[in-house]
């Protein structure tokens, strides 16, 4: 919407360049998989593999992201292709990476395997089951500390939390909707509150979704911890403490304003 604003030229410059970064990330985000899933002998497999990704594979810049990516996501959509091509790789940046995304993936699914009840607190054992202690507290947390414990009902009881989370929001921002709708004098209208916490809350949600499928290998794995659970750096608790307090401060100066329009 903000290119509407901009001078035409500079708006079709920023146009291009969008089309432009689509074309390069298309073959990233959807690799051609054709040749390689038809290549028999191992040197035909590596050639194939070595080819996905479009032109920023090659480009020393992109090189590393674009085959963390490609693995992340074939690792998630075609284990087994993958792992036709980890059997006939030679030692390279390109196998290590297929090794890591493997060895979670396989890990997550172990984990995942618990039950409806898990294995109790403290129950998994982290070690020789493919996800290291670091990669456990941060990346795979749902897998081994909520699944792998508390089994298939833990899971839904903290995947429901965060639809709590959700819910509070859209009730919020409901209201919002039928005060303006009814004709309720605001005064000077500011929605910044309800921009603070619905945009807190997504950027909670979201990303507790996305990683909580990605420890099942259902999408890539991206890295990014679970919010509240993937807690490994002092960088994501004051992430999460500074959202949570914005999102307060936000409804208390909402309902405060409210109540004096009142």
């Amino acid at each position: 919407m903000g290119l509407a604003s901009l001078p035409r030229g500079i708006a079709a410059t920023f146009a291009g360049i969008i089309v432009l970064i689509g074309a390069l990330a298309e073959p990233v985000l959807r690799p051609h998989l054709g040749t390689l899933q038809h290549a028999e002998s191992p040197a035909a497999r590596s050639a194939a593999f070595a080819d996905l990704g479009g032109p920023l594979r090659h480009w020393t810049l992109t090189s590393d992201p674009v085959i963390r990516a490609v693995v992340r996501g074939l690792s998630a959509s075609h284990p087994e292709l993958l792992e036709r091509v980890l059997v006939s790789a030679a030692p390279s940046p390109e196998r290590d990476e297929i090794l890591r995304s493997m060895e979670q993936a396989w890990g997550g699914r172990a984990y995942a395997a618990s039950g409806l009840l898990g294995e109790g607190l403290a129950g998994p054992t982290v070690i020789g089951r493919g996800v290291p202690v670091p990669i456990s507290y941060a990346e795979n947390t749902f897998s081994v500390y909520v699944l792998s414990e508390h089994g298939l009902l833990g899971g839904i009881a903290v995947l429901l939390l965060y639809v709590w989370v959700a819910l509070v929001v859209a009730l919020y921002a409901w209201r919002v909707a039928r005060g303006e709708r009814s004709g309720v004098d605001r005064g000077v209208a500011d929605d910044s509150p309800l921009a603070v916490v619905v945009g807190g809350a997504l950027m909670l949600t979201i990303p507790a979704a996305y990683v909580a499928a990605s420890n099942l290998g259902i999408v890539p794995l991206t890295g990014q911890n679970m919010p509240f659970l993937g807690l490994n750096a002092w960088s994501d608790v004051s992430f999460v403490g500074a959202m949570l307090s914005a999102m307060v401060v936000a409804l208390w100066r909402a309902e405060s304003t409210r109540v004096s329009n009142t």
